[in-house]
């Protein structure tokens, strides 16, 4: 579920125009999964 979201957010972002935002190192302790995300080419 948490995959869907943030592909549908990012690709808002692209139908906008709006630069997608560079990657953060995750520090926080309950995070316990990094999601990799693939877009279609546009």
């Amino acid at each position: 579920m948490a995959r869907e979201a943030i592909a549908g957010y990012l690709e808002s972002l692209r139908k906008g125009g709006l630069p997608i935002p560079p990657g953060r190192a995750i520090k926080l302790k309950p995070v316990k999964q990094k999601l990799k995300v693939s877009l279609d080419a546009a």
